[in-house]
């Protein structure tokens, strides 16, 4: 739908402090992953690191990368890539990188709930 921005990722990296991952799933056509007040959706591509080894996740297909394991985990940092990327990196080396494309479909949503709501759908 839209691009990331620096902006988005200073969104989200404002919630890094408020917890570890308290919820994760990854199925056929979604990836969420939840943390403190910030909760994101993807529908369209993630790359996955999970002790030195990585995963390729395209919606409508399965995907054997074991992100239980990430449950409980602290997040290090949030970087912007590009304006179709923007990765999850944790202390352990591991990542979750998250895209985005141009195009008339949803491919993912940031939320951040604080004093104001914030949604942001891509």
């Amino acid at each position: 739908m839209r691009e990331y921005s620096r902006d988005d990722i200073t969104l989200i990296a404002k919630g890094l402090d408020a917890g570890d991952i308290d919820y994760i799933g990854l199925g056929q056509f979604d990836f969420q992953i939840a943390f403190g007040r910030v909760h994101l959706t993807n529908y369209h591509r993630l790359d996955v690191r999970i002790f030195n080894y990585d995963y390729k996740w395209i919606t409508g297909n399965e995907c054997e990368a074991p992100i239980w394991l990430l449950l409980g985990k602290k997040i290090k940092s949030c970087k912007y890539e590009t304006p179709v990327a923007f990765r999850l990196e944790f202390s352990s080396r591991n990542f979750i990188r998250f895209y985005t494309e141009i195009s008339a479909y949803e491919c993912g949503a940031i939320s951040v709930s604080a004093d104001q709501a914030v949604t942001k759908v891509y």
